[in-house]
């Protein structure tokens, strides 16, 4: 059953207090309002429980914990898909991710992760103080406190988070999370073929086993019929995935997996050969449009729509951010209210409880397909607590987008002043390194329609290039 998301009394956005500054020295701008939180929709169906702990962390790769004795392994990127990323941009990434994943929490206890104890902007600080999370920085484990009775959310399970209480069990969530397990769900799906690894762990050390099973996985891959899409088993974002259209294509994604396989397998181990972290998905490639459609499990199985909306990647194919019209969602919710409910009751019939995303695109018969499913929150979920704040002044689109700037914060806001005073530009991440000066935002831009919003987002590229880009 699907309901709706729950509200919060809205405010009248009033003028901030005379004599109240903000970033700058400037003139301090009214709180915004979430229309509701994270904190609300996990109180829903929850008898009373207490709300978990939303733990972030920096993706496993940066872990010091990564090695081959790892029961969650992940491969978010095919090598050469990207030019390589410094340490400083790969620190900023992670630490904007901890904001924008927890910008509409409200009142729970939030928990990031940060060895270095960056000191950035607190986005949250421009939200209404009742819907503020309780934050808490810590720089290693050993100074997390959970409160009695609380559980952890994460957005992806990781091993050096599993000896605590989770809402969700971390083998159950590692599977919904996987390529493999979509491929196997049952649900509407495009037809896909399952190469999972036959080598066993005691022989990942063996090279000649080693290269053995990697040239018979390669050689299911040389036999799929065209087109499809090549998918890593534990990605997300875009990254660990390949169009293949053509003979090129195909030769091309087997240098690249000739060259990843090898270290890919010596990975396996008696903890994970269960969780098959090293399968691949061969997706049939569909024509069509398609939507990232956020929505909310309930404790009780039921499905919360939160936004529907397109969107954006990058050259290289990784996520760069999405678009969203309002006036439409009703249309959308109603379109794709089916699929959603499936999804949802496939989720609770797993134990899976939270903030979810699946991504659908429509053939030319009209059947629904799911091509891709996130049992976490996404990163355009707040696009919907943030519905009120923009549609109350008149703005109908919003783009979320993902930039890199030279710069701080401070200078930026200065640059867009009115648009962030009148609320046309909402700021839900900033992670700012003074030697470097290399920022990393997330930004939403508000307009009254797509092509509007268009040229705003035109204007931040513009002085992104203007300031310079490290």
């Amino acid at each position: 059953m699907m309901s709706a998301a729950p509200t919060t009394q809205q405010s009248t956005q009033p003028a901030a207090a005379a004599g109240t500054v903000g970033p700058g020295g400037r003139p301090a701008v009214a709180p915004i309002s979430l229309d509701y939180t994270m904190r609300q929709l996990f109180d829903q169906d929850s008898d009373g429980a207490p709300p978990p702990t939303f733990v972030h962390h920096p993706l496993p790769g940066g872990s010091p914990e990564a090695s081959s004795s790892n029961k969650f392994t992940y491969h978010f990127k095919l090598p050469g898909s990207e030019a390589p990323t410094s340490h400083v941009s790969a620190r900023l990434s992670g630490r904007v991710s901890s904001q924008r994943y927890c910008f509409s929490a409200g009142k729970m206890p939030v928990v990031i992760l940060d060895p270095c104890q960056a000191h950035d902007a607190p986005s949250f600080a421009q939200l209404r103080e009742d819907q503020r999370p309780n934050m808490t920085t810590i720089s290693d484990l050993g100074h997390l406190r959970l409160d009695p009775g609380s559980r952890i959310v994460v957005t992806i399970p990781t091993d050096w988070l599993s000896h605590l209480p989770h809402a969700v069990d971390p083998e159950t969530h590692y599977e919904l999370s996987s390529k493999r397990g979509l491929a196997r769900s049952g649900l509407p799906t495009p037809p896909s073929t399952v190469i999972d690894v036959l080598l066993q762990p005691n022989h990942r050390c063996d090279p000649g086993e080693l290269w053995s099973e990697a040239s018979r996985m390669l050689e299911l891959l040389e036999m799929q019929r065209l087109p499809f899409v090549l998918k890593l088993n534990q990605s997300h974002s875009g990254m660990g995935t390949l169009a293949v259209h053509c003979e090129k294509d195909r030769a091309h994604a087997k240098a690249v997996m000739s060259d990843l396989l090898p270290a890919m397998l010596q990975q396996l181990n008696t903890a994970n050969h269960h969780l098959h972290p090293c399968s691949l998905v061969l997706q049939d490639y569909l024509v069509g449009p398609a939507v990232s459609l956020s929505f909310f499990v309930t404790p009780r199985g039921r499905a919360v729509f939160v936004i529907c909306s397109d969107q954006h990647f990058n050259s290289s194919g990784y996520w760069a951010g999405g678009s969203a019209v309002y006036s439409k969602q009703d249309v959308l919710r109603t379109t794709f209210s089916a699929v959603m409910e499936e999804a949802t009751q496939f989720l609770h019939r797993r134990g899976y409880c939270g903030p979810a995303g699946i991504d659908i695109m429509t053939d030319d018969s009209g059947t629904h397909h799911i091509i891709d499913l996130n049992p976490r929150i996404t990163a355009s979920f707040h696009l919907g607590p943030l519905t009120g704040h923009f549609v109350r002044r008149g703005l109908d689109a919003v783009t979320v987008m993902k930039e890199v700037f030279s710069g701080s914060r401070e200078v930026f806001e200065e640059a867009f002043d009115r648009e962030i005073r009148d609320g046309q530009l909402v700021v839900t991440a900033w992670a700012h390194d003074e030697p470097s000066s290399l920022s990393h935002a997330v930004i939403v831009v508000g307009e009254r329609n797509l092509a509007a919003t268009a040229s705003l987002v035109t204007r931040v590229k513009v002085y992104k290039l203007g300031v310079g880009m490290l």
